[in-house]
C-alpha cells in the first residue's frame, strides 16, 4: 500500500472545502482537521479519510466555519 496515494495537498483540501489558507490553518489549530507530518520541512498533507470525515461532520452541523 502506497500511503502517498491517500494523501492530499493543502491546495487540494482548500479547494475541496472551499476555504482560504487562513481558514484551513484555523481548522488545523482548533483540532477540527488532522494534518499528516512527514518531516519537519515537508509540505502539509492530509489523509483523504480525515477530509471526508470533516466534510461529513460539517454537513451535519451545517457549516465548516
Amino acid at each position: 500500500m502506497n500511503y502517498s496515494e491517500n494523501l492530499l495537498t493543502k491546495a487540494v483540501v482548500m479547494e475541496r472545502l472551499g476555504v482560504s489558507d487562513k481558514t484551513l490553518r484555523r481548522l488545523i489549530k482548533q483540532g477540527r482537521l488532522v494534518v499528516v507530518k512527514l518531516g519537519k520541512t515537508s509540505p502539509l498533507k492530509f489523509r483523504q479519510l480525515d477530509v471526508a470525515r470533516f466534510l461529513e461532520s460539517a454537513s451535519v452541523n451545517g457549516s465548516i466555519i
